[in-house]
């Protein structure tokens, strides 16, 4: 009752398989922005504090390397 517990010590599941559309895939640490056409153009709203964001990773589908996110969903070259 009340005690504190390490967030090393809860059991986390995440699905084996997570489905990812438009050629993204999933990935346990990856970038928290940055992804999508616009924010390489920079019309996205905060983009600028992005850069506050590096070293974090968080889980969710993602494009491989080298591609970007379009307004369509589909990972493209930038």
């Amino acid at each position: 009752q009340g005690r504190d517990v390490p967030v090393s010590d809860i059991p986390m599941s995440l699905p084996a398989d997570v489905p990812c559309g438009g050629g993204q895939r999933y990935l346990d640490c990856g970038r928290p922005c940055g992804q999508t056409c616009a924010d390489l153009r920079g019309d996205s709203n905060g983009a600028g504090s992005c850069r506050d964001l590096d070293g974090l990773c968080v889980p969710g589908c993602q494009c491989p390397a080298g591609l970007v996110l379009a307004e369509g969903g589909m990972c493209v070259p930038p």
